[in-house]
Order: C-alpha cells, then sequence, then structure tokens
C-alpha cells in the first residue's frame, strides 16, 4: 500500500497539538504525569474504511486515522479553491450567476479531488497523487492553496484533538463507561452535555477569536454532515445533531 501523502504533515499536526498555546505544553506534561493522557498519539495507517478521531480509555490514547485525515485534507482544500475560484472570485467580477462552473483546471482538479474525498467515506482506496495533496504539487498556484490549507487543516486536526484530550482530563470517559447501557432521557442529555463540554475546551485551545482557528472548525463540523452513518438522519444518540453542534460553535 502506498503512503498517503497526509503523512508529510504528521509532524506538524502533534506540534501544532503541543504548541497551539504557550502553556499547551507544559499542561500536556502534567496531564501525562497525572494520567490522564499517554504520551503517544496512536496511528492508523491501514487501508480501512473512514473512522473519525478517537480516544481509548483503557491506553489513554488518542487515535488519528490515515483515511480519516487524507479525507479532510482533501475536502477542506477542494472546497476552499472551489469557493474561491468559483464563487467568490466571480462575485467580485459581476460574473457570478448562481451555478459553479468547474471551468479552468484548477477547478476541474479541485472537484476530481472533492469526488475522491465523498466516495472515500464508504469505501477506502488510495488517494491519487496526481490530483491535489500536500505532498506534490502540480503547479506554483496549486501549492499555494495547499500551503494555506496545511495551516487550516492543522487546526482542524487540533480541534478534533482537543475534543478527545477533553474527554479523558475531563472525566468524561468513566461517565460514558457507567452509563452507556443506561440510556434514559436524563443520561443521553449528560452526555450531549459532556460533548458540549468536550466542544467548548477544543475550541478554546485553537482560538475562538482567531478567524483561521474558527474557519478550520467550520470545516469539520461541516465535513462531518458528509459521514452521517444515514445521509438523511442528523439525530445521534449520545451525541448533539451536528447542525445543533455547528449552531453552538457558531454561537460561541
Amino acid at each position: 500500500m502506498e503512503k498517503s501523502p497526509i503523512n508529510v504533515l504528521f509532524g506538524n499536526i502533534i506540534n501544532r497539538f503541543e504548541t497551539i498555546q504557550s502553556t499547551t505544553l507544559e499542561e500536556h506534561y502534567k496531564a501525562i504525569k497525572s494520567g490522564y493522557i499517554s504520551p503517544q498519539i496512536g496511528y492508523d495507517n491501514s487501508p480501512k474504511k473512514l473512522k473519525t478521531p478517537c480516544s481509548n480509555t483503557k491506553s489513554r490514547q488518542i487515535y488519528l486515522q490515515e483515511t480519516y485525515l487524507s479525507f479532510l485534507w482533501s475536502n477542506i482544500y477542494s472546497i476552499f479553491v472551489i469557493h474561491e475560484n468559483g464563487i467568490q472570485k466571480r462575485m467580485l467580477e459581476g460574473t457570478w450567476d448562481g451555478v459553479i462552473q468547474y471551468d479552468t483546471p484548477l477547478l476541474k482538479r479541485a472537484e476530481e479531488l472533492l469526488l475522491w474525498s465523498i466516495s472515500s467515506i464508504d469505501q477506502y482506496s488510495e488517494w491519487d497523487i496526481t490530483l491535489p495533496n500536500p505532498k506534490i504539487h502540480e503547479n506554483d498556484e496549486e501549492k499555494k492553496y495547499a500551503e494555506r490549507v496545511n495551516g487550516i487543516f492543522q487546526d482542524a486536526v487540533s480541534f478534533l484533538m482537543f475534543h478527545e484530550y477533553a474527554h479523558l482530563t475531563l472525566g468524561h470517559d468513566k461517565f460514558f463507561k457507567e452509563k452507556t447501557n443506561e440510556l434514559n432521557d436524563n443520561v443521553v442529555s449528560l452526555f450531549i452535555e459532556l460533548e458540549k463540554e468536550a466542544d467548548d475546551l477544543a475550541l478554546d485551545k485553537v482560538g475562538k477569536d482567531n478567524i483561521s482557528s474558527m474557519i478550520a472548525v467550520v470545516f469539520v463540523i461541516t465535513s462531518s454532515l458528509l459521514i452521517e452513518p444515514i445521509k438523511n438522519q442528523t439525530l445521534q444518540t449520545k451525541h448533539p445533531t451536528t447542525d445543533n453542534r455547528l449552531f453552538n460553535i457558531l454561537q460561541n
């Protein structure tokens, strides 16, 4: 199996998670020393169907999956390029008619990448490195966009990692373990509140006053709408609905 080009950013992802604020690294050390989190980040690079970041209550590890990271980067890149060149640019030129025209090589290749990212949700396939990616660039224009997207992507992954970090350090995992078979209305409400609390901590860590970080978080939540198990059903038993999650984040 070919390694995904997303691996070129793995060191950057970890560095961003550790140093996103001046006090973050010290906080991580304290959490590790207290046994709340493992010093190791789990990484699954096997050719599997997409799975979002998660944490393990026994190993205290936060896990990332290569398939998901590939999906997220390609989704962010595609939508970023399509919006800026297929919509915003044409609005400024006065030529926008409400329909995206994939009539330039940049837009055509962004559309191809978007379609591949969506296909990877239900079935694993390797990233065609002739399409845009963070490692190899077709031209200077795509390189410019890839470099801009890299920063947004790293903040997006940091948000997801801090969400899992919150579960492990705030004691949520103990409640989840104790109540997972006791799903009455009160327990479900508490599950949802703890998920919101994890989002709030993650939002504070990535910096909710930073517009680039907030764009990253919005990309995370909107892309998760694509990976709902049932595409027209956003209701979940133990989590806020995705649209409510997005609303809460934007409200913050």
